[in-house]
């Protein structure tokens, strides 16, 4: 991560996992290329692979996992100063990364009141940290892509959370600043990404595990989840014994220096 954001604050990386996503019938997978770096914990081109019934999952279909961490206001708790005249505030610098969905957003799961709450009470002292000078960078670490995080920030992101200095996104393969003229990528980072990685090779290596398993089987998620250095696809559950070893081998024989990540 930019020297800019790391200079003079603590870090502290934040990733909550209530348990969605890892039944028989939700399973995901991503490919990557590269080796993890420090503050770079994915420095890959990608594929991200679903496990799943082929078929739609309604919000009402996974358990009602209470929001038992509430990460934000935990976060926020751990590193303010007693509540003075003028409020809360961080007691030191602070770099602040974090997974979204369903850690600092609600996703799958039901929104509940006391998340709203703890997202209020976190944004109310990162902005007054900001206002009195303190040096606190929050970074949003996430496998949407931009457009789709822009997408959860127009819905709840902009409402219940402070604007973030920076995201991750793509599961790693891309890094964007905030700027006063908006997003602004970072280059020399999406130029690394090319580093051992052709897309060409990385589509026929995954058209070809669809080829031997069946468009009905597996098939390739939207347009919007994917760019050149990260592929997603659906499969069903019980190919994945095959699956993921036949497709580390048309990688291995392409010669991509590449990461299969499933979720």
């Amino acid at each position: 991560m930019s020297d800019t954001l790391l200079r003079g604050c603590t870090p502290l990386l934040m990733r909550c996992n209530p348990g969605i996503g890892s039944s028989d019938h939700h399973h995901h997978l991503h490919m990557h290329r590269g080796a993890a770096q420090k503050w770079h914990p994915i420095s890959r081109p990608a594929f991200k692979l679903h496990r799943a019934n082929m078929s739609s999952c309604a919000a009402n279909e996974h358990p009602a996992t209470p929001l038992v961490q509430q990460a934000v206001l935990q976060t926020a708790a751990a590193a303010t100063m007693p509540a003075t005249a003028a409020g809360a505030r961080l007691s030191r610098p602070l770099l602040l990364v974090s997974d979204l969905d369903d850690t600092l957003l609600p996703c799958k799961l039901p929104r509940q009141h006391q998340h709203e709450q703890a997202a209020a009470a976190f944004k109310e002292v990162w902005n007054r940290s900001r206002a009195l000078g303190m040096s606190c960078k929050f970074v949003v670490n996430t496998g949407r892509t931009l457009p789709l995080l822009e997408e959860a920030w127009a819905q709840q992101g902009a409402r219940l959370l402070p604007q973030p200095d920076a995201a991750i996104t793509g599961v790693g393969t891309r890094i964007h600043f905030n700027t006063s003229e908006g997003w602004q990528e970072d280059a020399s980072w999406t130029a690394r990404m090319d580093e051992g990685w052709h897309s060409t090779a990385a589509t026929a290596a995954m058209d070809a595990v669809i080829d031997r398993f069946g468009a009905d089987n597996v098939v390739y998620r939207a347009d919007v989840e994917m760019h050149e250095h990260k592929l997603t696809v659906l499969y069903k559950a019980d190919l994945q014994q095959q699956l993921l070893p036949l497709l580390q081998d048309h990688l291995q024989q392409a010669g991509l220096r590449a990461t299969v990540i499933e979720g």
